[in-house]
């Protein structure tokens, strides 16, 4: 992966810490504790939007 990053970092970046941002949380899962629910599919993307945001890349969430 590493490789990938340093032979196209035009195209590839390094994606939020999703480990550290669920870990502890029980409010962003379903019932099954395995599928995020709503509000965990919102996490992502706005932890995404705010990596891009953060390299200048124009995003809306």
């Amino acid at each position: 992966i590493d490789e990938i990053y340093t032979s196209y970092p035009h195209l590839a970046r390094r994606g939020p810490d999703f480990y550290t941002l669920f870990k502890g949380r029980s409010d962003i899962w379903n019932r099954d504790l395995m599928h995020l629910n709503t509000l965990g599919y919102r996490f992502m993307a706005w932890t995404w939007a705010g990596l891009l945001r953060s390299e200048k890349i124009d995003i809306q969430v």
